[in-house]
């Protein structure tokens, strides 16, 4: 079994120093306008963007994106991972109020205020050439994996381990279930512990069957 890519809590501040310094200078910015704010649960919003004139942003299934929202407080730019499909017309951000900017992200971004995006960054390793793929989501890192369904779903079957804290913080779980190909497994933290490499490895993973991502930090 190979792991084809694993992104935690440093993927944010390196991502931060790459467009600071490089490529910034070299990545379009495109316009948009903030359509819907949707509460998902107490802590996690999903932000709704429309673009402002015809171009929107290119992006690859599972990439991230910096958003700037045009709001007092909020003109930081900070990333955020697409969990929509490239196809779509809007853009979808899922953000859990997980610090001070997030926060105020959570309590005062409403409609109608503009956004500046610019991206698509980064790469979710789930592509590779083995019969089946693992993919594990800790949290809120389940976000690349829904861009990835909403863009076709995977092309071999898939076992997806979503590691929540509690059951109610398994967001889009009715949506992953109705994915034909993807079998979701749910760990519980607070029910049965943190996962270990034993399970999440299903009876038929080995060497050379399967692939494995993940994406998140353990809650």
């Amino acid at each position: 079994m190979g792991w084809t890519g694993c992104t935690g809590r440093t993927a944010a501040p390196v991502a931060y120093l790459h467009t600071l310094l490089l490529a910034r200078f070299v990545r379009p910015r495109r316009a948009y306008v903030v359509r819907a704010v949707r509460r998902l649960d107490p802590a996690t919003v999903e932000v709704v963007l429309s673009p402002r004139g015809t171009r929107r942003l290119a992006f690859r299934p599972g990439q991230f994106a910096f958003v700037t929202f045009h709001q007092r407080g909020l003109r930081e730019p900070h990333p955020f991972t697409v969990t929509s499909a490239p196809a779509d017309e809007t853009l979808r951000l899922t953000i859990r109020a997980a610090g001070r900017f997030t926060a105020r992200v959570h309590r005062e971004l409403g409609p109608g205020r503009r956004a500046t995006v610019e991206g698509g960054y980064g790469m979710l390793g789930h592509a590779g050439g083995r019969a089946r793929q693992i993919w594990v989501a800790g949290g809120i890192g389940i976000t690349p994996f829904l861009s990835r369904l909403r863009a076709g779903g995977p092309d071999r079957p898939v076992d997806l381990f979503y590691v929540v804290r509690h059951r109610e913080d398994a967001l889009f779980r009715s949506e992953l279930e109705s994915h034909p190909g993807v079998r979701v497994h749910l760990v519980v933290t607070s029910e049965s512990g943190r996962p270990t490499a034993g399970r999440i490895r299903p009876p038929w993973a080995g060497r050379r069957t399967s692939t494995s991502t993940c994406a998140g930090r353990s809650p």
